[in-house]
């Protein structure tokens, strides 16, 4: 491998529907992966209901992009993010988009085929596309990425899943968002959505995490969930709102994180 190339990157979290509540929770879908990649590449992060449409195109037709992660759900988050990746597209076709999420891990065939898709991540988004900004600035050899989803000679190549990386190696880097867009009045008190473990042991048949998460529950430490807490602290939010898949699977733990 030749010598890491800083790549600019773009992470998108998509308007969810067409009039947007009043407030919305951070989006944490790009927060986490866009703060373990801003540990190598130049990372700028926008939420389509806080931002225009508009000036998040401005914004990449007047910078040097790599490549562009779309995080989507099932449902008219869809119909955003497709949109946006077409308009990306017609900025520069050399722009690389991928898109991750729960959608795209649920049904990658569906996403992987349309043109304005060039990779999918599957899965847990960070180390895997940590790797993938590795190779598209080195070697092109993406069969090396597990966890990813790709064309070559308009043939789609499914990589190996990734295993669970260890959630303790992620820090949320609060520069990338404007954490006061997000911060809500309830009961007179600074409120603020967290989020400390993924995953969940049971077997509801509705539920995505059977097929994202495995039944799988993983967190943060204690001592690494203060810290991350800490943060937030700062900012004056004194009602958190635990956005966990479970965050009581480990009692003894969520208790003494309270």
């Amino acid at each position: 491998l030749g010598a890491l190339v800083r790549m600019n990157v773009v992470f998108i979290y998509p308007k969810t529907k067409e009039i947007e509540i009043e407030e919305v929770e951070v989006p944490y879908a790009i927060l986490f992966v866009g703060s373990f990649v801003s540990n190598k590449h130049n990372v700028k992060l926008f939420d389509e209901r806080r931002t225009p449409t508009k000036k998040i195109l401005e914004y990449i037709s007047k910078h040097d992009i790599g490549c562009v992660g779309i995080s989507t759900m099932t449902g008219p988050q869809i119909n955003y993010a497709i949109n946006l990746s077409k308009k990306i597209k017609e900025i520069n076709k050399k722009i690389k988009v991928i898109w991750g999420g729960v959608h795209p891990t649920v049904c990658p065939d569906s996403v992987i085929n349309e043109d304005y898709v060039d990779f999918v991540v599957i899965g847990e988004g960070e180390e895997t596309f940590n790797e993938l900004l590795d190779v598209l600035g080195t070697s092109k050899d993406f069969g090396k990425v597990n966890g990813l989803i790709y064309k070559k000679d308009r043939k789609v190549i499914k990589n190996p899943d990734r295993d669970f990386m260890d959630l303790n190696k992620v820090s949320l880097n609060w520069n990338l968002i404007n954490i006061k867009n997000y911060i809500q009045k309830k009961e007179g008190m600074n409120y603020l959505s967290f989020i400390t473990s993924r995953g969940c042991p049971f077997r509801c048949n509705y539920c995505w995490n059977l097929i994202v998460n495995k039944r799988r529950w993983r967190g943060w430490s204690i001592e690494k969930t203060k810290q991350e807490l800490e943060k937030i602290l700062k900012e004056g939010v004194n009602y958190i709102y635990f956005m966990d898949d479970n965050p009581s699977t480990d009692k003894k733990r969520f208790f003494e994180i309270c």
